[in-house]
């Protein structure tokens, strides 16, 4: 059952990648998208930052990951921002795989969270649809405000 939008990303990296591909956890939170990335690309893949993807020549990554917010568990105050996830986002773009993806998770119910997911969502408007295919997938029956997911594929 696909109960978190954890689940979802989980399927579509399951999907997308294969043994040996180069895969990014942007945020790498508590690790468990790491963990789940290294399982799926196996010993000879590449699990990276972001950061040495501009260091050093690896291949482009087939998906890079987002998690947007606050780290569960750790102090709220602490979290993402549109004036950094952006540039983070537009850096993964430029490096992605043709046939891979950008996976975002916003978090948007918490303080900042909703500006920060109107900001991502207006910068991504803006990227020509000729590009890039952007998708988002929500939970419509939740209480609260639930998480939701884009990805950004670029076309071929």
């Amino acid at each position: 059952m696909i109960s978190k939008a954890t689940d979802f990303v989980h399927i579509l990296i399951a999907n997308l990648v294969a043994v040996g591909d180069c895969v990014v956890d942007a945020t790498c939170g508590n690790g468990y998208d790491t963990a789940f990335l290294a399982a799926a690309v196996g010993p000879s893949g590449h699990d990276q930052l972001a950061y040495w993807l501009n260091h050093y020549h690896l291949p482009a990554p087939k998906v890079v990951v987002f998690n947007l917010g606050y780290l569960p568990g750790s102090d709220k105050s602490v979290r993402t921002s549109a004036v950094t996830t952006i540039p983070a986002v537009s850096q993964a773009i430029s490096a992605i795989h043709t046939n891979g993806a950008v996976i975002l998770v916003l978090y948007s119910g918490h303080p900042g969270g909703k500006e920060e997911a109107a900001a991502v969502e207006k910068w991504l408007f803006e990227l020509d649809p000729k590009h890039y295919a952007i998708s988002r997938h929500q939970w419509i029956n939740l209480e609260g405000i639930p998480p939701y997911v884009l990805v950004i594929q670029p076309r071929s």
